[in-house]
């Protein structure tokens, strides 16, 4: 059984006013334009108040700068990494 909070519904709201989705879409974007096609097999979630970058990756793509970038539109603090090299 799987249980999904209403925060982590792509209708819910985040707490700067942007929906789930829009916040998803923004960090997804911004990565995809600061390290190109190397990102696409990472997921971005949302779960409460926390984003969730998961998945692999092929080159030496700085963990550090993945997070900078995501805490930039999410908040300081508020994204855990769980990524590889694949």
């Amino acid at each position: 059984m799987v249980l999904i909070l209403p925060e982590a519904r792509g209708y819910s709201h985040c707490p700067a006013g942007s929906t789930t989705a829009g916040l998803q879409a923004s960090i997804r974007s911004v990565l995809e334009n600061d390290f190109g096609d190397d990102l696409s097999r990472l997921s971005v979630r949302i779960l409460g108040s926390y984003v969730i970058i998961e998945g692999l990756v092929e080159s030496d793509v700085s963990m550090d700068e993945i997070v900078a970038v995501a805490e930039a539109i999410a908040g300081r603090g508020n994204v855990r990494l769980s990524v590889f090299r694949h």
